[in-house]
């Protein structure tokens, strides 16, 4: 049972390096996906500057707006610059868990990805077993079973029938009913004098009822964690189908903002928060469509991983 427990210990290490691995790489594809937002927006924002720029030479805008559309142009090329950062870090993190040396990781994209439609079958209980650690647990709870039955046959005299159907023990061949009687007598002062040998059977019972409330614990926590993988997919799942409609909706407001400021029928700073929040909205978008792909490593990790 120690020997099947460390092997429950490599599993879990394992499973672990593998989780890590899988929310890295997730990570890059996530960042990239930001990456080319901002870049995106970039574009935008600087056209938008220009034409302000042009506004203000046919003196329709004041140069307050054309300084709001340059920061705001600034603020966006400095969100780039931290992504690239992020990318450039998560690719040495995940490089050293690899083993290798700090380098580019090839990758593919995040609206690539192949999630599962839903869950609503739910997951079978059963499958928690898969888990290591649980199944460590339960291989203690069997290593204290057997250390019960052995303190339970102290009680008794240690006694062999051979093939030739002799009494024998570690002394050769006896005669039982001799033997019989001299464990008796060797017996009455343990039990009765100095309960060694009950209370080393009350210990075991003690530690296999321990062992059993930890096996049953483990199952509990194992339990919750696949039901927080399970929500927490959904809720990004249905926050993802929401924040697509609001992206909709605010680039059909980024487009008609910027048409009624050439018609000064609009103002700079309509503009200027109609991009921005356009550009709020997707970079929350793409967090959600990550937080899918991690409650998924997290499901893999809850149900045991690669252990079978």
């Amino acid at each position: 049972m120690s020997l099947i427990q460390m092997q429950d210990y490599k599993v879990t290490v394992q499973t672990n390096l593998v989780c890590n691995i899988a929310n890295l790489y997730y990570t890059l594809l996530m960042l990239d996906r930001q990456n080319e937002i901002v870049a995106n927006m970039q574009n935008l924002t600087k056209d938008t500057w220009d034409m302000m720029k042009l506004q203000m030479e046919l003196g329709r805008a004041r140069s307050t707006s054309v300084q709001s559309a340059e920061a705001a142009y600034y603020r966006v090329q400095t969100q780039a610059a931290d992504i690239k950062r992020q990318i450039r870090e998560t690719e040495n993190t995940l490089s050293l868990l690899l083993g290798e040396p700090a380098q580019a990781i090839a990758r593919g994209s995040l609206d690539k990805q192949s999630l599962p439609t839903n869950f609503s079958g739910g997951i079978g209980v059963e499958l928690l077993s898969n888990r290591a650690d649980v199944h460590a647990k339960e291989m203690a709870l069997a290593q204290c079973f057997y250390m019960v039955q052995n303190a339970r046959a102290q009680f008794y005299p240690s006694l062999n029938i051979s093939p030739t159907g002799a009494w024998t023990n570690s002394n050769g061949m006896v005669n039982p009913g001799k033997l019989l009687l001299t464990a008796v007598a060797s017996l009455t002062q343990p039990i009765f004098a100095q309960g060694k040998l009950r209370a080393n059977l009350r210990v075991s019972e003690d530690q296999y009822k321990q062992a059993y409330n930890t096996w049953q614990n483990s199952i509990l926590t194992a339990g919750s964690e696949v039901s927080n993988a399970l929500v927490a997919y959904n809720a990004a799942d249905e926050k993802n189908k929401l924040e697509q409609q609001q992206v909709d909706i605010l680039k059909k407001n980024v487009e008609h903002t910027e048409l009624l400021y050439k018609q000064s029928s609009s103002s700079y700073l309509e503009v200027i928060t109609a991009q921005q929040n356009l550009l709020n909205a997707q970079i929350s978008q793409i967090q959600d469509q990550f937080t899918k792909l991690q409650s998924i490593v997290s499901l893999y990790s809850a149900l045991g991983g690669g252990s079978k």
